[in-house]
């Protein structure tokens, strides 16, 4: 109703909870507080983000009521956890791999430029000293990951064979065949 007659200021309106509303720009004589109490009647077209249900903000599934997996179920988890780890133990041995050479060859230039056999240049020094150095780091940090890698590979491997464990398993072609 008022709406068409906007002309001059700008307005801020609040809801309920104090937070900032639609900007309205109001025409002189008109009661502020007035358009703030029809506001505050209106209903508001909000939309709700719905709960997260997820375990890490512990909203859902409430504790005790999480339904316990089928042992099959979480051994097919736990071998997929294992092959997915295992690859990854694999790229880094690669990386490990080429760490090594780029710190060896690093080395390697590094003397050859001390000794005179390299005739001395300050670019291929600073590279030999980058290589040695980057090759350390990414040997320290790649080996550091490979075996945090491979003792979660274990600790899955161990709750497999619990699992496979609790499972009451049927032998099959056991029986002799008598004729």
């Amino acid at each position: 109703m008022w709406a068409a007659e906007l002309a001059s200021k700008h307005v801020p309106l609040w809801d309920k909870d104090g937070a900032a509303g639609a900007i309205l720009t109001i025409p002189p004589g008109i009661n502020r507080n007035r358009l703030r109490a029809d506001h505050a009647r209106q209903p508001q077209n909000r939309t709700t983000v719905p709960q997260q249900t997820n375990r890490t903000n512990e909203h859902w599934p409430p504790p005790g009521d999480e339904p316990e997996p089928h042992p099959h179920d979480e051994i097919a988890r736990l071998e997929a956890e294992i092959e997915e780890k295992s690859e990854a133990i694999e790229r880094c041995r690669k990386v490990i791999l080429v760490s090594k050479i780029a710190a060896a060859a690093g080395g390697l230039a590094i003397i050859l430029l001390l000794l005179g056999i390299i005739p001395s240049n300050a670019t291929l020094l600073v590279m030999s000293i980058a290589a040695v150095l980057g090759g350390l780091v990414g040997l320290g940090s790649t080996t550091t990951t490979a075996g945090q890698l491979a003792d979660a590979v274990k600790n899955a491997e161990a709750r497999r064979a619990a699992l496979i464990g609790t499972i009451s398993l049927t032998v099959v072609g056991d029986e002799t065949s008598q004729h």
